[in-house]
């Protein structure tokens, strides 16, 4: 069951921080805003899910979950991913990324307290 809710989480997170660098762009927005809207749109469906599933939001982990969206939106930020089979190499290029980080458990570095 776990596999599949990553596997979906990892979908909708790259739709929807492509969806949202799509927007940003579309209007002429500058790269860093591009960037915000996009991380934003990403992340906040999923926190969005978590918080009406009872959970703590992915976003406030130490896994890579934001990142990734960042990353999309960067590309598509700069003009580099233009036209849909682009944009659908970007999805499962983003979406298998963030299978990889669960899988591989990479975490963003992190201070421990006491």
């Amino acid at each position: 069951m776990k596999r599949w809710v990553v596997f979906f989480d990892a979908i909708g997170l790259a739709a929807f921080a492509i969806q949202g660098a799509n927007y940003a762009v579309s209007i002429e927005a500058p790269l860093i805003a591009v960037i915000m809207a996009a991380t934003l749109t990403g992340a906040g469906g999923g926190m969005i899910r978590d918080i009406f599933a009872g959970r703590k939001p992915m976003i406030f982990h130490s896994e890579i979950y934001a990142l990734w969206a960042a990353f999309a939106d960067i590309a598509i930020g700069l003009g580099s991913i233009r036209g849909p089979y682009a944009t659908f190499f970007l999805l499962i290029v983003i979406a298998f990324l963030r299978i990889l980080s669960v899988y591989f458990k990479w975490n963003l570095p992190h201070q421990h307290t006491k």
